[in-house]
């Protein structure tokens, strides 16, 4: 698998990159995982399967609000992690 890398980085980098780039959409999204985590995101489908791959319950992944900035999108965050919400 190493040299399959060395060999094909370039390669892999891009279609990487042009993968994450077709997951966006240039919005700062934040969002619910269950009844006591929130957390914000540039990435939905990849922080969705990051949770999924560390054994978090993803049945109930939401996104409750999107922002164009991620100030806005961390000023909401905390506004639900004050309400009890775990996260960041």
């Amino acid at each position: 698998m190493r040299e399959y890398y060395l060999k094909n980085k370039n390669k892999i980098n891009q279609y990487t990159y042009e993968h994450t780039k077709s997951h966006q959409d240039g919005l700062f999204h934040v969002y619910i995982t269950d009844k006591d985590y929130a957390g914000q995101t540039k990435n939905v489908y990849a922080r969705k399967i990051a949770h999924k791959y560390n054994g978090k319950d993803v049945t109930d992944f939401r996104v409750i609000a999107s922002f164009t900035t991620r100030q806005e999108a961390l000023i909401f965050e905390e506004q639900l992690h004050t309400k009890g919400y775990r996260g960041r």
